[in-house]
């Protein structure tokens, strides 16, 4: 049942955060299991977000569900070229993080199907690691391969 739980868990914690009101003040938040369902149901999301509040006792929603979602960054574990696909297309190659599950089912399958994502080459940079340092905060700069903040 992970396979499932996980993103069903996800999908539902992200949902109680922008009721709750914590994406009005703008936090990073990363999602890991591309997300959950939530590329899935972003327009259902949107409509129901318009016509009720998210969660009972608690007033409407200060913005559009679209502009909470498009704050959201995701990880790119999902284990399918198509949800891969679909996931870049709602969200953006910008919002995509490289993850892999690691240790836990196919470890290597990720990157794989992220080798075989339609994107740009630009965009596949920003994906396997660009993302993360403009996340991140990371100075690239300078020289070798040591990092700092």
């Amino acid at each position: 049942m992970l396979g499932f739980a996980f993103p069903a868990d996800t999908s539902l914690a992200i949902l109680r955060l922008i009721g709750a009101g914590l994406f009005d003040r703008d936090p990073v938040i990363v999602a890991a299991h591309l997300g959950g369902v939530l590329p899935w149901l972003r327009e259902r999301l949107a409509v129901h977000g318009q016509a009720s509040a998210p969660l009972p006792d608690r007033p409407g929603l200060a913005r559009s569900m679209g502009e909470y979602l498009d704050q959201l960054f995701v990880d790119t574990v999902g284990y399918g070229p198509a949800p891969l696909e679909y996931c870049c297309t709602q969200i953006g190659a910008s919002r995509l993080l490289f993850g892999t599950d690691h240790p836990f089912a196919i470890p290597g399958l990720p990157g794989q199907l992220l080798d075989r994502l339609p994107c740009t080459q630009a965009e596949r940079e920003q994906i396997l690691g660009g993302n993360a340092q403009r996340l991140l905060r990371l100075d690239t700069t300078t020289a070798g391969t040591s990092l700092r903040l």
